[in-house]
């Protein structure tokens, strides 16, 4: 009889064991995936900083030395930013004005000259 319950007692521990192993890896798979967006989500972003610090530190003559085609943003044609669905950049006495249209995004700055 004592045996018997020693084997019972081991089979349950293992399924437990099991069960919350299982369960533990199954969450860090979510942790993770999560981490990846929130990461993928930052570089976004700060891409999209750097080059509106790019532009308010370069805005002597934006509007000939910008071009875009291709998706693709260029600057003086050095690549400046990838993915970008729509640009247009408008030119005033005091400043610049710049559309962006970025995948689910639409960006617009001021850019004083």
């Amino acid at each position: 009889m004592k045996k018997a319950f020693s084997l019972f007692e081991v089979i349950f521990t293992t399924v437990i064991a099991s069960i919350i192993t299982i369960s533990s890896i199954y969450y860090l798979k979510d942790i993770v995936s999560l981490n990846k967006s929130n990461l993928e989500n930052e570089i976004k972003n700060i891409n999209i900083i750097n080059t509106k610090m790019f532009f308010e530190r370069n805005n002597e003559n934006l509007l000939s030395k910008t071009s875009f085609s291709n998706n693709s943003l260029y600057y003086e044609n050095s690549l400046l930013m990838e993915n970008v669905n729509d640009f247009s950049i408008t030119q005033n006495e005091k400043y610049y004005e710049i559309k962006l249209n970025l995948q689910n995004q639409n960006i617009n700055w001021i850019i004083s000259k």
